[in-house]
């Protein structure tokens, strides 16, 4: 029982004895002093059991129903020398999941270490169902004991538990809905107010229950779980006599804003205008009318004894659950004045609270004192008897109390300090020196504002401030310990004390809270980055035949088109080309599930939203739960078309590798062969005066070797393993050159139309970059034309404003206005379709048959036409042919770019020792002659380990080594490197016919002076030794 029961008890002992008065006055004086009090027993023989209970209370030590359990469990057990000992779960404050789980973390740690307890006890809805559902884990084969139970069907349910057993909250609330409607003559409807927690929902359940018996009354409620404190009230002051108002369970609103029993009471009457009843005896005299309500002393008092029948041997399953409660119709009668409701109309018995005496009962002594003077002066002495008796009982009371008090306040697992309305403490108990760090005696001589962390100090006066005001007040803050730590705290500050303003705040630490809501928060934030930012579709999917969606990741859109928001709840069926389709791929899945568990890298064809397919792989997962059941599957589906494509890039690339490789080897080759016939070409020329006929045979053998020459530098930069030269050419030449050579593989029947300017200006290109542009588009217009058709080609000097040319170099000097070279190659073929045209300059890209074209021609002539600066234009019309017409910017400089050779006697000479290197007999022949010739003392070597020798023996005689860079034994690049840690200063010349791993980049950094590709001309070789023996490179 709380204080304010013991109270009106003993008020209601002391009106008995003013009616024993009467009797006791006409027994004489002497009957009336020799009365005795009898002190009430237990009636229970002290048993010497030593057991352990633990109470599970739902709610906390400030909840209205809290003390009055205690009680009634104390009442039960006085004697008994049973232990209680108590939890309290906090389930009206604090509902969320992650409360329930810190306190069965606690709990269960506290279990571990504590010796096992006898019975469990629990109060109220939330604790039974904690205790159901942890039975097996916490609570193995322990007995258990509830009361306060809202829950008819849930209790009830546990006649068939083995362990469980207790006393139903019956609410008496078809007597009190009777009561209402008496009362309220003119309700037309009864509106019961419930909140989400699972007592008002129990006792919603048994309301609408009820409602056929009142079959011309409307049922109804105000759910708070689905709107504001505020918008409770709004509806409450909206309802006249014609609505009768049951109040059920009013603590959180659809914010999750949690108030306490008595600031949600007041703000429901606040806004209220007619009377509120209810089934419980919190409350009636604060506000609520009254009702058919239950006493949770008697309930816990009963629930005490089943509690001592099992520990005395019964069984609990012996022990049937009590569904009846011993209710009492009570009321305010302030609420009964307020609302013009006579007594007359309440239940016979009803008990009413703050009524009145009349006038007779409260001067009963004073009425006779007018009779007798004697019997005043009995009366006052009978008075101060009373007085005294009273007086005596309350310190009693309020002894137990504070020591109960000082019990819980001790025992409490949160801190609790008292403070005065400054802020300065007055007392903590034992947690609060634990949490904080400072004893008891020093937290005396600090404010509650010293505890909170700098930044949050102004938090804790604004608290001050409420709590003075609004009585009670729950809030979030830190305090810093006395070792300078932070902790997070829920403070619960309310006001004890009224009179002295003696504030009370129970503490909690929170910290470990905090860090699991970040730790989670940051999971969960990092696991929907990584999720959302995953380029592959990610699929969540329950277990159904086949499969719904419902969840998947942002990629799911690229790749499938699809809005996510279309395809939750839907099933899989969407995403395939159809429903043959879908069964191959479930029963392929059904066998990797049988072999392996799993689906990995399967290959499918799935379909986008607007009916497209596209390749795919699949990584299929089963998701399931503990007890191993699939509850549904995980899908990752990765786009496979461009990794499709790029294989087939790739492929052909390798092909053009292998070309390449295959041309340099020749080209190395041919370039040996083609060295000795240039090269003695040219000094058989000398030999031979010009106009003879063995000058001009012998200057056709120059001619033709050169065109070699040049044939192997297109090989070369076809496999792209040389670099381009850059110099003033006539496009006009070259055209011709190409068109004698690709008439020879086109057709008779294909008419290819020569209209070349001879007269056109000169441009600076590479001569055998421009050849590869004219060959790679007359070959595309003859694919065009197929069997029968016209090739027209045309070059000839253009002025006008050409698009995408503004990247020329500064160094080029053009005719201003811009003036080109225009080179057009127009066929009459099949023509380019439109939806392709834009795409025909990428790589790889082909309109051709399947092995006809490999997509880099057009790609190859727009690459090298960028590279001179010049600008590509192409015109089709599907059916009538196309046009592609190529700009080239032209150069003032009209030099004829084909210099003269010039004859030996003009070429620079030298009488300087040169080391030759060569294992080639007929190219090391030739260089020996052409360096004699002009003049040099030359030393021939056919291998490099050779020349190594001589050079080690006598490296001041060479003034120059000149040597091949493939060689067997030594490379040319070995051999440098030798010489020239022996001579640093040594000058030598390379002289290759390819190598892909040697270039003259790499020469010049290793301190090469020159480097020569063959075959190597007269005027050629010439040049570089002098330029070399004269430090000129």
């Amino acid at each position: 029982m709380d204080q304010g029961t013991d109270l009106h008890i003993w008020e209601r002992d002391v009106d008995k004895i003013f009616k024993c008065s009467w009797i006791i006055w006409g027994l004489f004086v002497a009957v009336f002093i020799s009365v005795q009090w009898p002190v009430p027993s237990t009636g229970t023989p002290n048993f010497d059991l030593n057991r352990r209970v633990l109470f599970i209370s739902a709610y906390h030590p400030a909840f209205p129903t809290f003390f009055q359990q205690v009680d009634g469990l104390s009442a039960s057990f006085e004697g008994k020398n049973i232990f209680l000992d108590i939890e309290f779960m906090d389930s009206k404050r604090f509902s969320d999941q992650l409360n329930i789980i810190l306190f069965k973390q606690g709990l269960a740690r506290k279990l571990e270490q504590l010796p096992p307890y006898d019975v469990i006890v629990t109060g109220d809805d939330n604790a039974l169902i904690f205790a159901l559902e942890h039975q097996q884990a916490l609570f193995n084969e322990i007995p258990i004991v509830f009361m306060g139970v809202n829950n008819v069907e849930l209790a009830s349910a546990q006649n068939d538990n083995p362990f469980v057993t207790g006393v139903i909250e019956a609410v008496s609330m078809a007597e009190t809905i009777e009561l209402m409607l008496k009362l309220q003559p003119e309700a037309s409807r009864v509106m019961a107010i419930a909140d989400s927690l699972p007592s008002g929902q129990a006792d919603l359940a048994t309301f609408y229950r009820l409602a056929p018996q009142f079959r011309e009354t409307k049922f109804s409620h105000i759910p708070l779980g689905e709107m504001t404190w505020k918008e409770l009230g709004e509806q409450l002051s909206s309802m006249g006599r014609e609505t009768a108002v049951l109040l059920f369970s009013a603590y959180t609103d659809k914010t999750g804003k949690t108030l306490q029993f008595h600031e949600s009471l007041s703000t429901i009457k606040r806004d209220l205008k007619i009377p509120l009843f209810h089934l419980w005896y919190h409350g009636i005299g604060q506000g609520i009318l009254g009702g058919k309500v239950i006493s949770h002393f008697d309930q816990a008092k009963t629930a005490g004894d089943m509690v001592f029948q099992i520990i005395s041997g019964v069984s609990p399953d012996q022990i049937d659950v009590i569904t009846d409660s011993p209710n009492r119709y009570v009321f305010d009668h302030e609420q009964l004045k307020a609302h013009d409701i006579s007594r007359a109309d309440l239940p016979a018995g009803s008990l009413i609270f703050n009524e009145p005496r009349s006038f007779y009962k409260a001067h009963k002594v004073i009425v006779w004192v007018t009779v007798s003077i004697f019997f005043a002066l009995l009366m006052l002495i009978f008075f101060l008897i009373v007085n005294i008796f009273g007086r005596r009982k309350l310190e009693k009371f309020l002894r137990k109390s504070e020591e109960k008090y000082r019990s819980l306040f001790e025992a409490s697992n949160d801190a609790v300090i008292l403070h005065d309305s400054s802020g300065i403490i007055i007392d903590a108990n034992a947690k609060a020196e634990s949490m904080l760090g400072y004893k008891v005696d020093e937290l005396k001589h600090l404010s509650v504002q010293n505890l909170h962390f700098e930044n949050d100090r102004s938090l804790s006066l604004n608290a001050l401030e409420k709590t003075q005001q609004r009585g009670y007040i729950i809030f979030e803050s830190r305090f810093k310990r006395k070792d300078g730590s932070v902790i997070d705290v829920d403070i619960s500050s309310s006001i004890v004390d009224k009179k002295n303003i003696i504030i009370q705040g129970i503490v909690r630490d929170i910290t470990a809270k905090k860090q699991v809501e970040k730790r989670l928060w940051e999971t969960t934030d990092r696991f929907y980055k990584i999720y959302n930012s995953h380029l592959d579709a990610i699929f969540l999917l329950n277990s159904d035949v086949p499969p719904e969606i419902i969840e998947c990741n942002k990629a799911v859109e690229s790749i499938f088109k699809f809005n996510k928001k279309d395809l939750m709840g839907k099933t899989t069926q969407v995403l395939h080309v159809d429903s043959s389709h879908l069964n191959r791929f479930q029963g392929h899945l059904h066998r990797a599930m049988e072999k392996d568990g799993y689906l990995n890298d399967f290959e499918f064809i799935m379909k986008k939203k607007d009916g497209t397919t596209f390749p795919s792989s699949h990584i299929v997962l089963p998701l399931t739960n503990d007890s191993g059941v699939r509850t549904g599957w995980v899908s990752v589906v990765r786009d496979l078309t461009e990794r499709k494509r790029m294989k087939a890039h790739l492929q052909q690339a390798q092909k053009l590798e292998s070309i390449g490789s295959l041309a340099g080897g020749i080209a190395h080759d041919f370039n040996n062969i083609l060295f000795p016939i240039l090269g003695f070409s040219e000094l058989l020329l000398e030999n031979f005066p010009e106009g003879s006929v063995e000058h001009s045979n012998i200057k056709a053998i120059v001619k033709a070797g050169k065109r070699g020459r040049d044939l192997v530098k297109q090989i070369l930069i076809f496999s792209r393993q040389t670099q381009s030269e850059m110099l003033p050419v006539k496009v006009q030449m070259i055209l011709k050159e190409a068109l004698k050579l690709i008439r020879a593989t086109i057709p008779t029947n294909i008419e290819i139309v020569n209209q070349i300017q001879d007269e056109c200006g000169m441009i600076l290109g590479d001569t055998i970059q421009i050849h590869q542009i004219a060959m790679n588009l007359i070959t595309n217009a003859y694919h065009a034309v197929g069997e029968h058709g016209k090739i027209i080609v045309k070059l000839d000097e253009v002025e006008e404003v050409v698009l995408g040319m503004e990247n020329e170099s500064p160094e080029i000097s053009l005719i201003k206005p811009k003036r080109y070279i225009k080179l057009t190659v127009m066929d009459d073929g099949c023509g380019i379709d439109t939806a392709v045209i834009d795409k025909i300059f990428d790589p790889y890209f082909t309109t051709k048959e399947q092995g006809k074209g490999t997509g880099l021609g057009l790609a190859v002539v727009f690459g090298i036409v960028k590279a001179h600066n010049g600008e590509i234009k192409v015109a089709s019309e599907s059916g009538k042919g196309t046009t592609f017409n190529v700009y080239f910017p032209m150069i003032k400089n009209r030099v004829n770019p084909h210099a003269v050779n010039k004859n030996a006697a003009s070429l620079p000479m030298g009488n300087e020792c040169i080391l030759l290197v060569d294992d080639d007999e007929a190219v090391m022949t030739m260089e020996t002659m052409m360096l004699e010739r002009l003049g040099y003392r030359v030393t021939p070597c056919n291998h490099s380990k050779e020349a190594l020798n001589k050079f080690t023996t006598t490296p001041h005689s060479y003034d120059l080594v000149m040597s091949d860079m493939t060689m067997p034994d030594m490379t040319g690049e070995q051999l440098a490197r030798e010489l020239l840690l022996l001579k640093p200063d040594v000058n030598i010349i390379i002289c290759t016919g390819f190598s892909e791993s040697f270039s003259k980049k790499d020469a010049d950094k290793m301190g090469i002076r020159g480097f020569l590709m063959k075959p190597v001309v007269l005027c050629d070789m010439a040049k570089m030794v002098r330029d070399v023996l004269d430090n000129k490179r």
